[in-house]
């Protein structure tokens, strides 16, 4: 059993009602700032269908949404349609991570609706820098938010953690 999670307040501005751009599904979609058991389940359903978040169990995705910021859309039976999070000092950086719109719910907007959810979002609508990583179909997509992949001579770089990973 783990640890009640972190709760972050509701979120201040609900994009809903400020004007963007929303889907066709507005009317009875609710805005939510943490997922609850079932839509955990939903999530960790999603991210083991997609090649990017394949292995993901449980528990591991619970311990990931205690430690970030999360920006989702439910249904009317308050099941998971949309989701994204957010990873951030909330002043320089915020690094928007597995934007994910259910496959019965796509080409229908609500994907601008969950970017311009995330981008608002209070915790984080007056840092400097949003960054995220995509596949290159996604890149149009991105750039209508403002996002560019010409970022001169920054480069990407990971290190993958395990157990022979020895400190210099």
């Amino acid at each position: 059993m783990r640890a009640a999670a972190k709760r972050y307040p509701t979120v201040a501005i609900n994009v809903l009602a400020k004007g963007y751009p929303i889907c066709r599904y507005h009317r009875w979609m609710q805005q939510i700032s943490c997922l609850n058991s079932a839509q955990t389940r939903q999530l960790v359903s999603w991210f083991n269908d997609l090649w990017w978040t394949q292995g993901r169990t449980f528990d591991d995705v619970a311990r990931m949404l205690d430690h970030c910021i999360v920006v989702g859309f439910t249904d009317s039976d308050d099941k998971l349609i949309a989701f994204a999070r957010v990873i951030s000092d909330r002043v320089y950086k915020a690094l928007v991570l597995d934007v994910i719109v259910d496959e019965n719910h796509r080409c229908q907007g609500l994907g601008a609706t969950l970017m311009n959810a995330v981008m608002a979002h209070p915790f984080v609508s007056g840092c400097s820098h949003f960054e995220l990583y995509c596949a290159p179909e996604l890149i149009a997509f991105y750039e209508q938010f403002g996002y560019t992949n010409q970022l001169g001579e920054l480069t990407l770089m990971r290190a993958a953690h395990s157990s022979s990973t020895k400190p210099i």
